[in-house]
């Protein structure tokens, strides 16, 4: 197929839409007129099953909108959790109340007894793997660089006190996960994972009578 399509490309035909798991950057591609803007290409279209972005949550389309124009249609999203239990948070005094966002500038204070003294405890569950999707303290720390990227705009954050201040809980938070702990705080940062797979993390708390 792959043959196929690249033969048909190079001949000036093949499909209009191409949906792969490429690598390329989404900015380049857009920068390049690679991709056509979706609005344009509805638009004209009066048939009879013509997509009615309407009917979309347009939170999820708006992952996909830039210069105002939509590019990108992401076909599914996922939530980032981390996984813990009463029990272990209680150790620390750290409380679970419903509703409450954890942020980056309020992580040194709702963590700040953890940091403290972490009594052989690590941050988040860092498995023994060359793979880096297994290395969750690195992959909690990364999603901290890119919350100061704005990758549209090509800009980036870093020089500001907001991120001095965070780095250094951050570095602490990482460099507590790669001893080589017993115990942790989190058992594991799930990056856009589903619902089956929180039910399978409920499911072994209540086995070993903990509260998730």
């Amino acid at each position: 197929m792959s043959t196929q399509i690249s033969t048909e490309i190079m001949a000036g035909s093949g499909p209009d839409i191409i949906s792969l798991s490429q690598k390329l950057p989404f900015e380049k591609l857009i920068e390049s007129r690679s991709l056509m803007n979706i609005y344009d290409l509805l638009k004209d279209d009066n048939s009879s099953n013509a997509i009615n972005l309407d009917d979309y949550n347009v939170n999820i389309l708006n992952a996909g909108v830039y210069n105002n124009g939509l590019y990108i249609v992401p076909l599914f999203y996922g939530v980032d959790v981390l996984v813990s239990t009463e029990e272990r948070l209680k150790n620390f005094d750290i409380k679970e109340n419903n509703g409450f966002s954890l942020t980056y500038s309020n992580f040194s204070d709702v963590f700040e007894n953890f940091f403290l003294n972490d009594e052989g405890y690590s941050f988040v569950s860092n498995e023994l793997s060359d793979f880096l999707w297994f290395d969750y303290p690195m992959q909690l720390f990364c999603r901290f660089l890119n919350s100061y990227v704005d990758f549209e705009n090509k800009a980036v954050y870093f020089d500001t006190d907001e991120f001095k201040d965070n780095l250094d809980v951050m570095m602490q938070m990482l460099t507590i996960s790669q001893k080589n702990n017993t115990n942790e705080l989190f058992d594991g940062l799930y990056i856009n994972r589903s619902f089956p797979l929180m039910a399978g993390s409920y499911s072994y708390y209540q086995s070993i009578n903990e509260t998730p």
